[in-house]
């Protein structure tokens, strides 16, 4: 009988063992996977809070130039220097960089150093953004109640990418067209409109029976897919621009 009294209490206690045991590795996984909600992007940088201890193991989104690079076997060593900050990336990508090639970076943070100012990151997905003028033919069309909004053309530059549209009123009504308001999304960045250019004084007003043809002009962005949203009174059109 006594054996199979101290049989039942080694079994509760293996038994409370191992279910500690399993609470302790939730509680360890949800502190880690605590630590890494929240995205740090370009605007975080230039505070100097971002250098806390606290940023470990956070995600980090930004873009800079590389002002140093080193290749050693498996991992590109980049350096960038962001708002007097040292952005120090271990890659483990497979593509070739330059020194002053302007790129997006998407990583985590592993290490900070408020005294040297220093962020290291480890990162496998860095874009380059470009330099040199690109065409792209797009010629995507959404018709909303005989309104109709086509993309024709996207073109990258240096410092701006220009979106050539035109605008057809099919409809018996007028209606307002907020080109200004245009936004376009990208690797979780929102980017607005510079200005826009009419090639054919593309009105705020599309007057019924009518066609015109312009351009909206934004900040650069990456040569990748992105989404396009034009507003109007009336309504939205959004269009996912496949480069």
């Amino acid at each position: 009988m006594q054996d199979d009294k101290f049989k039942r209490i080694l079994f509760i206690y293996s038994i409370i063992i191992i279910l500690t045991a399993i609470i302790s590795l939730i509680v360890v996984i949800l502190f880690v996977d605590s630590k890494q909600k929240g995205c740090l992007k370009n605007k975080d940088i230039s505070n100097i809070h971002i250098l806390k201890n606290n940023n470990v193991n956070k995600k980090i989104k930004f873009e800079g130039k590389i002002s140093k690079i080193l290749y050693k076997e498996n991992i590109t060593k980049i350096y960038i220097n962001k708002n007097n900050i040292k952005m120090v990336i271990n890659y483990e990508g497979k593509k070739k960089f330059n020194t002053l090639d302007v790129i997006i970076v998407d990583g985590i943070i592993k290490k900070t150093s408020k005294k040297d100012k220093k962020i290291y990151i480890n990162s496998n997905k860095i874009y380059k953004i470009n330099t040199k003028e690109h065409k792209y033919n797009i010629n995507e069309k959404i018709n909303k109640n005989h309104i109709i909004i086509t993309i024709k053309q996207v073109i990258f530059l240096p410092k701006e990418t220009m979106i050539f549209l035109r605008v057809e009123n099919n409809s018996n009504i007028d209606f307002k067209l907020y080109s200004h308001s245009s936004k376009i999304y990208q690797l979780n960045n929102e980017y607005n409109t510079i200005y826009s250019i009419n090639e054919i004084d593309i009105p705020s007003i599309i007057s019924k029976n009518n066609n015109y043809d312009g351009v909206i002009v934004f900040s650069n962005i990456s040569i990748l897919p992105f989404k396009l949203l034009i507003k109007s009174n009336s309504n939205d059109f959004i269009f996912d621009i496949n480069i």
